[in-house]
């Protein structure tokens, strides 16, 4: 006898106890997956630069879908972390060690022993051209 598993969404378990149909908003559908070809048929036609809030007037499957331009990646890092209010710092070693590294970096003023890194980095070679992210 094969296994039935029913799924109910978080929406669905509210509506069943409460009465109230929440606002539905869904932020992985139209979410870029690394491979085109893998990416919603939707996401591959819309095309955007910018960040869109879809509205859906028609369809009781959601109400506002949420839809990100395609990631570029500038220096090792995404362009949606390099906005106006951050700065990006070159890495230097001053200690010659093998690679692959896992680079953390930190503020001046942190505690590195308690901070959470400001940014994380994979470098797999000295030609490796990534740079810090800062706030």
């Amino acid at each position: 006898m094969p296994l039935r598993i029913r799924l109910r969404t978080l929406a669905g378990r509210l509506i069943n106890l409460t009465g109230i149909d929440p606002l539905t908003i869904i932020q992985a559908q139209l979410t870029e997956t690394g491979d085109a070809s893998y990416d919603n048929v939707y996401r591959q036609v819309i095309n955007l630069k910018y960040s869109a809030v879809l509205l859906d007037g028609s369809s009781k499957a959601f109400e506002v879908n949420i839809y990100h331009p395609t990631t570029i990646i500038i220096n090792g890092t995404p362009d949606w972390l390099q906005t106006k209010d951050k700065r990006t710092v070159d890495i230097v070693f001053k200690v010659t060690i093998g690679y692959s590294r896992l680079v953390n970096a930190y503020h001046d003023a942190d505690d590195i022993e308690k901070a959470v890194p400001a940014d994380a980095m994979e470098l797999k070679s000295n030609q490796d051209n990534k740079k810090a992210s800062f706030r």
